[in-house]
């Protein structure tokens, strides 16, 4: 028997075991193509960086924001004892 004769009946289910050895099947003819993927499962690194960039620019834009106003906060503190410029045009 040839080699190609044996790979050609093991293929074709064409090879006949004796019934102690049970049954087999050399080749399963399920074969499916892979599953589509989900528009979720294509884009999610997209998304994935679109929510870091949100949350980096937020962060970045609320702490902008809390310098601004903690500079604004020191400007505008005066001594006690200095005088006002309402204070300055008090008639006398």
């Amino acid at each position: 028997m040839a080699r190609h004769d044996i790979i050609s009946r093991l293929s074709e289910n064409r090879l006949h075991l004796p019934d102690s050895f049970g049954s087999y099947k050399l080749f399963e003819g399920n074969n499916k193509p892979p599953l589509e993927q989900t528009w979720w499962q294509k884009h999610y690194m997209a998304i994935a960086a679109s929510f870091v960039v949100v949350i980096v620019v937020g962060l970045l834009a609320s702490g902008a924001w809390l310098i601004w106003r903690w500079e604004r906060w020191i400007l505008s503190y005066k001594p006690v004892d200095t005088i006002v410029t309402e204070q300055e045009l008090q008639p006398l």
